[in-house]
């Protein structure tokens, strides 16, 4: 580890703004050290990024994850910045590379229960006309599905799946 990266006080994050500003300052010589000590830099530390970052570490190669927003705290400073859900169904592949991660047991244990979200239903409002409702244990590609993969469907909100590869990224780091 370069000297580099110890005057950064990087552990796993940094936003770019920061990180650029700490280049403009450093010396061609300093420069060098850290394309050497790092050869992989990830830009975007939302769960893509996390999870290459976990994968490529697994696999011994360093790498500078930078992410723009914190990841503990937002504005006020008790909510993360993106405490509401954005995605929300993690498919079989999705499931399958978490499982490789060794993720998979713990996404479906902080995950509700498959009665509180097996259907989607869509209509104009929560108590208005319902418009069509999705089973996703239902039909011919559920049960496809199923026999095609040990890995199986699971529902958690893209906060709570990074925050569990964020506590891996610690973990690891």
């Amino acid at each position: 580890r370069p000297p580099l990266l110890d005057r950064l006080h990087v552990s796993q994050s940094m936003a770019p703004r920061r990180l650029h500003r700490f280049l403009i300052h450093c010396s061609a010589t300093e420069k060098k050290d850290l394309e050497r000590s790092v050869p992989v830099v990830i830009i975007g530390g939302g769960t893509v990024g996390k999870c290459l970052s976990v994968m490529l570490s697994r696999l011994g190669v360093d790498t500078l994850l930078v992410e723009q927003q914190s990841r503990t705290k937002g504005e006020n400073g008790k909510e993360p910045p993106h405490s509401h859900p954005r995605a929300h169904v993690l498919h079989t592949r999705t499931m399958e590379i978490l499982r490789e991660l060794g993720l998979e047991q713990n996404v479906h244990h902080r995950a509700p229960p498959l009665s509180q979200w097996r259907h989607f239903r869509y209509g104009e409002s929560i108590l208005g006309e319902e418009f069509g409702a999705v089973d996703f244990y239902k039909g011919h590609t559920a049960k496809w599905l199923r026999a095609a993969s040990p890995a199986t469907l699971s529902h958690l909100s893209q906060p709570i799946l990074d925050e569990i590869l964020g506590e891996v990224i610690d973990d690891e780091s």
